[in-house]
């Protein structure tokens, strides 16, 4: 979904609060890193010209989706609660996205709703995604999923420089 800042800025009150949706092929825009967006839920995105040159948008939002557990890959349900509160400046009657930011969701004033949503869900997934609290991972000899099959693997590492301690304690 695209919003033409812009049109509104230009408007005699310049605000709107814009009923907004993303459902379908418009997903994939949402996917952020290891993230699949499955549902946005709906929301308002309330958009106005503000005090001195600046354009403001804001809104929030739950995101639904997936993303494998960190220990066995298995796909995990995550929702991210989404808050957007971006600001723009406006000059000459015209909103400029930020060139410092070459990864904008704003170009030429035109708001591209899927990509900030991409962007404000990456800034907002967990730093670790587990199954469950006690997920057993996968197994680093055969590659199993402990948490489905336990397998008869030697789990025992040793480093072979610490052999020579091994050794003294066997003697005793």
């Amino acid at each position: 979904m695209k919003i033409d800042l812009n049109e509104i800025a230009l408007k005699p009150v310049p605000e709107a609060d814009i009923d907004t949706s993303v459902e379908g092929d418009e997903l994939a825009g949402v996917n952020a890193g290891s993230f699949t967006a499955e549902k946005v839920e709906p929301f308002v995105l309330k958009c106005e010209k503000g005090v001195g040159d600046v354009f403001s948008i804001c809104g929030n939002t739950v995101i639904s989706g997936h993303m494998p557990c960190d220990r066995c890959l298995e796909d995990t349900p995550v929702s991210v609660e989404v808050d957007i509160d971006r600001s723009f400046p406006v000059i000459d009657d015209q909103i400029v996205e930020d060139i410092d930011d070459p990864l904008s969701a704003l170009s030429e004033g035109v708001l591209d709703v899927c990509g900030l949503l991409a962007e404000e869900v990456l800034m907002e997934l967990p730093v670790k995604v587990l199954c469950n609290a006690d997920c057993k991972g996968l197994c680093p000899i055969c590659g199993k999923n402990r948490n489905i099959v336990e397998c008869d693997c030697d789990r025992e590492v040793l480093d072979p420089r610490m052999q020579k301690f091994l050794d003294v304690f066997k003697e005793v």
